[in-house]
């Protein structure tokens, strides 16, 4: 079992069909990783033996799943076969996953901390944007679309020794801005560019092949204040320009 302190949201991960996918996780995320667990967990991760999921009516679906039950417990089933179950436990939940692929649970284990996770961060009063957060002199963010060069900037800004808090996902609470750091996604062609060696290499479900590369780019846990031009509050334009 892995366990994960992500301010204060308390998530345990198990695999025993497939322990790598621990470590995988831990590689991730390994600047959150506690050594033991004393309350209960709000996240519950379990990946278990593959089983074809019971169906009944479908609550609702997606591009490439449907989902069975609009309360918990609910039953998810995607185009591939693999399966994910909610269940309510004390005060969060636990998911088990259903597949017989080591890729596809690491896949689901990764993307569930990432919905979930936020859920409940943004229950508690944060904020998450889909955006780059960085440190020279003054805190900023970049907001751009998906492959529009968030992972390649922050790089590019360690490299001139900015402080780089995350390249995907930025939180902010009460007008702090926190870092959250986890690995990060370089497609091949970003890779090349910046000269990026090593990695571990991984292709989503429908997406691009990408090396995974630790994120070593925060330095400390302490948050900044994010302000404005005018002095107070989170500043809802960021200007960048380049000489």
């Amino acid at each position: 079992m892995k366990a994960f302190d992500i301010y204060g949201v308390i998530v345990t991960v198990e695999s025993d069909l497939f322990p790598n996918v621990l470590n995988r996780l831990e590689f991730d995320l390994k600047y959150f990783v506690i050594s033991n667990v004393s309350l209960e967990p709000h996240l519950k991760i379990v990946a278990v033996a593959y089983s074809e999921a019971k169906s009944g009516v479908v609550a609702f679906e997606g591009q490439s799943y449907r989902a069975y039950g609009w309360i918990l417990p609910r039953t998810v089933i995607y185009d591939d076969g693999s399966c994910i179950k909610f269940f309510k436990n004390g005060i969060g939940k636990t998911v088990e996953i259903l597949s017989k692929d080591e890729d596809r649970v690491y896949e689901l284990s990764f993307l569930l901390l990432q919905s979930l996770v936020g859920e409940k961060l943004e229950s508690s009063g944060w904020l998450r944007l889909h955006a780059l957060s960085f440190k020279e002199k003054r805190a900023g963010i970049v907001l751009l679309p998906s492959s529009g060069g968030k992972s390649t900037l922050a790089y590019m800004m360690a490299h001139l020794n900015w402080k780089v808090y995350s390249d995907e996902l930025t939180l902010v609470k009460a007008g702090n801005l926190y870092p959250f750091p986890w690995r990060m996604a370089f497609d091949e062609r970003s890779q090349q560019y910046l000269g990026i060696e090593g990695g571990a290499y991984f292709q989503r479900r429908g997406g691009k092949n990408k090396s995974l590369v630790p994120f070593n780019l925060v330095v400390g846990p302490t948050p900044d204040i994010l302000v404005s031009s005018s002095g107070g509050g989170i500043s809802n334009k960021i200007q960048i320009s380049v000489e």
